[in-house]
C-alpha cells in the first residue's frame, strides 16, 4: 500500500504519529470508504453508542438498543448529532456532539 497515494485520497499530509493526525486519519478513513466499513465508536454518560456497518447501536443504563441504517443521509445525521463529526462539507472535521 502507498501510504502516501492513501493519505491524498483522504486528502490528508503525512506528519508526526500523534493523537490530532490519528483521530483526523479515522475520521476522514470513515469517510471514504465503503458504507460497509464505516465503525465509530464513543462513552456516553450512561454507555455507549456505535456506528459499524450499516448497524448503529447504543448501550444506555444497562439496555443494548440496535437498529440498521440504510439511508447515507441517517448516516451523516448520527455521525454529526452523536459523535461529533461533520462529513456534510466533504472534508470531516470534530465537532462537539
Amino acid at each position: 500500500m502507498d501510504v502516501d497515494v492513501y493519505l491524498s485520497r483522504l486528502r490528508l499530509e503525512r506528519g508526526e504519529p500523534n493523537s490530532s493526525l490519528l483521530r483526523g486519519l479515522q475520521e476522514a478513513h470513515l469517510l471514504a470508504v465503503p458504507f460497509e466499513n464505516r465503525m465509530c465508536a464513543r462513552a456516553t454518560a450512561t454507555g455507549g453508542i456505535r456506528l459499524f456497518g450499516d448497524r448503529f447501536v447504543a448501550y444506555e443504563g444497562g439496555s443494548r438498543v440496535e437498529r440498521e441504517i440504510g439511508d447515507p443521509k441517517e448516516v451523516e445525521r448520527l455521525l454529526l448529532e452523536r459523535f461529533g463529526v461533520d462529513a456534510r462539507a466533504g472534508h470531516p472535521r470534530r465537532t462537539s456532539p
